[in-house]
């Protein structure tokens, strides 16, 4: 019998065996609990990876073949003298100050359309292309004189800094997935262990009158799956509500957080892939528990 059938034998009604397990009490609440608690944060931690992609993506096309100099001082005289430096060097194609305007819809998928800039104190950007006979280490050397805090950022410095910070992002959340699913397992199978413990006393009558341990540990494998996944499908359905509903703008990074298509795979994915934990981890407690209660 392969992994398969197993499992959906495992699930299949059986009355009998049922009435081994507690239908309700502390178990069943923490295990209901902890699989849609635990699918609610793995739903936005798929959503905050794809966002980081998105994002990194919309920055990466609006900054191709753009270089950059960075005012950290962010003096208007200073900018002014280092514009006047870059229109008379050879090399430098159409230098021209980042606005306001463009710093703004740059932000937006942070922080909205409203945020007051100024609040952040941001460094003044020039943006500049690079022509045939440009040379970065002759700009500096002209540069340091008029404008002390600028510093040249290559075209694709920009966006490998936010594919590096996207790519930390998406690390984080899958970092956060893996330890969702460990805390479902452990949760069940500290649940699957206490019901089990709870019951040694029908355990050892049923085997007095010549129950097997497979069909024991099968009643709390199929109890503690199933519950597993109603809580996991609960979760992950309050999870999608309330995404859509912080998505439902355009011009700010909620707006991101809409999953589009392989999002939505891999968040509807989430019950089954919790139902299979929940399998694994009761089986495995089963197991165990079964073999110290002899």
């Amino acid at each position: 019998m392969n992994r398969l059938s197993i499992f959906l034998a495992s699930l299949a009604a059986d009355p009998t065996a049922d009435k081994i397990v507690p239908p309700t009490g502390v178990t069943a609440r923490l295990t209901l609990f902890a699989a849609g608690a635990m699918a609610f944060m793995a739903v936005f931690a798929i959503a905050i990876s794809l966002a980081a992609g998105h994002l990194a993506e919309r920055w990466g096309d609006a900054l191709k073949g753009v270089a950059t100099i960075e005012i950290a001082s962010g003096d208007t005289a200073e900018v002014e003298r280092a514009l006047s430096v870059l229109e008379t060097t050879p090399g430098v194609l159409r230098p021209r100050e980042v606005s306001e305007e463009r710093q703004q819809a740059l932000l937006a998928p942070w922080l909205g359309t409203d945020f007051p800039l100024e609040a952040l104190a941001l460094p003044r950007l020039i943006e500049l292309r690079e022509g045939p006979s440009f040379d970065p280490d002759g700009l500096m050397l002209r540069l340091s004189a008029e404008a002390p805090s600028a510093r040249y950022l290559k075209p694709d410095e920009w966006q490998s800094r936010v594919a590096s910070a996207a790519q930390r992002v998406s690390q984080l959340s899958v970092g956060l997935i893996l330890l969702t699913g460990a805390v479902v397992a452990a949760m069940i199978s500290l649940a699957a262990t206490t019901a089990l413990v709870a019951q040694a006393g029908v355990i050892e009558t049923l085997r007095l009158i010549g129950a097997e341990d497979s069909f024991i540990a099968r009643a709390f494998v199929r109890r503690f799956t199933l519950r597993t996944l109603g809580g996991a499908a609960l979760g992950t359905l309050l999870a999608a509500l309330v995404l859509l509903s912080l998505s439902r703008g355009d011009e700010s990074l909620l707006s991101l957080l809409r999953p589009d298509w392989r999002g939505w795979l891999a968040i509807l994915a989430l019950p089954f892939l919790s139902g299979t934990i929940a399998f694994v981890s009761t089986r495995l407690a089963a197991t165990r528990v079964l073999a110290r209660l002899l």
